[in-house]
């Protein structure tokens, strides 16, 4: 389902207003919850197969902070992507 520019252009209007660390941390918090349920449902699937090990929590130690990065990566980007479509200074084509 597509959404309408004027949809996406009150979105970034009231993003804009919260502010763009409300926004960031939104991405990152998101990000770390779709990793930390990945990273559940993969253990919960090897449980069948064997023990967990040591090894299984280093790998987590080390995947989280990538889905924190990941996450923090892309709304910066989506915030600069934002900024780009929508300037201050002038409005949109459609309107």
């Amino acid at each position: 389902m597509s959404k309408s520019p004027q949809t996406v252009r009150e979105f970034w209007q009231e993003t804009k207003e919260a502010g763009k660390g409300r926004f960031v941390r939104r991405g990152v918090l998101g990000s770390l919850v779709n990793g930390v349920v990945i990273l559940i449902v993969l253990t919960l699937r090897h449980a069948y197969l064997r023990t967990f090990q040591t090894t299984d929590l280093l790998a987590y130690l080390i995947v989280l902070p990538i889905f924190l990065l990941g996450g923090y990566l892309t709304a910066v980007w989506q915030w600069q992507d934002f900024e780009k479509r929508f300037p201050e200074d002038r409005l949109p084509p459609w309107e």
